[in-house]
């Protein structure tokens, strides 16, 4: 996904291990930085700097619609799509859709991030001074929680065998609440400024802002680390592999895919992705083998 962030321009593209672009699509919107399941084998790809939201059906058709507010982050799963709002500076909106039936909750804080298991969605707040971990019923929308911590600013939130996981800004430790007691703990990294995450089975990886990959085994000890390109967006992993997007400004590249063995963290292959006009990538998802078929 490229976008830019000033103009109504952005880029769906389809691009194979060899850096071939195969397939593209040109999207007259700005900001969008997120590509994520619609829960149906398509994707929504919400602006961040408007209420648009683009979606790409199962068979690839695109539409565009105009949503609640600007977006902070949408997903779907367990039949429910869960969507944050970014309503104003001091209110955002969490929206819950099952069916025809909507939901929608202000939180008074600024909410920089969500996920959501099966039962409850997580939203990690800011305000001026301090910074909170909301518990939301699934099902019934209502606030059961808002847990203190001590430190805010994460861009990023997962959930790694029950325990919800969120990096935060300036810090050498992870925050994990756990979803049976929601004791809340303060995981040390022998690095600073934790930033993106991805949970695999027994393992979390964990990236940081200067590009130390960090491989977490379930008691949060780190058993490998490596050093990759800085600007990491985001991080994605199948049976094999961990695949890791780097942002770049060249006047060649606009970034890297770069594909570790998960087991080693050893760098297997290095994906360079061309530049698309005035637009920088953002995010990735990888294709299953028959939407692979589909675009070649």
């Amino acid at each position: 996904m490229y976008t830019d962030s000033l103009k109504d321009d952005s880029e769906f593209s389809v691009i194979d291990a060899n850096g071939t672009t195969k397939s593209s699509q040109q999207i007259d919107v700005t900001g969008i930085y997120q590509i994520a399941s619609d829960g149906r084998g398509g994707y929504f790809l919400p602006s961040e700097l408007t209420s648009s939201l683009v979606h790409i059906d199962q068979k690839g058709k695109i539409t565009r619609s105009k949503n609640f507010n600007v977006h902070n982050y949408i997903n779907n799963q367990y039949g429910y799509q869960v969507t944050l709002f970014n309503t104003n500076v001091d209110i955002n909106t969490l929206e819950i859709k099952y069916k025809n039936k909507i939901k929608r909750l202000n939180l008074p804080s600024f909410a920089r991030m969500a996920t959501f298991d099966s039962n409850h969605v997580y939203v990690f707040c800011d305000t001026e001074s301090k910074s909170y971990i909301y518990v939301i019923g699934l099902r019934t929308g209502k606030i059961i929680r808002k847990i203190l911590v001590k430190k805010g600013g994460a861009d990023d939130m997962d959930i790694f065998h029950g325990q919800i996981v969120s990096p935060t800004f300036d810090a050498n430790f992870l925050i994990t609440l756990d979803s049976k007691n929601w004791k809340v703990q303060y995981r040390p990294l022998p690095h600073d400024n934790p930033d993106r995450m991805v949970a695999d089975h027994n393992y979390l990886y964990v990236s940081t802002k200067e590009g130390y990959i960090m491989k977490l085994n379930q008691n949060y000890e780190v058993e490998k680390v490596t050093k990759s390109n800085p600007l990491i967006l985001n991080m994605l992993v199948d049976k094999e592999n961990l695949y890791v997007l780097s942002q770049i400004q060249s006047d060649q590249y606009a970034g890297y895919i770069i594909t570790y063995d998960k087991n080693t963290l050893k760098m297997k292959q290095k994906i360079s992705l061309p530049n698309i006009r005035d637009t920088l990538v953002q995010s990735f998802i990888l294709l299953d083998q028959k939407e692979r078929e589909e675009h070649k």
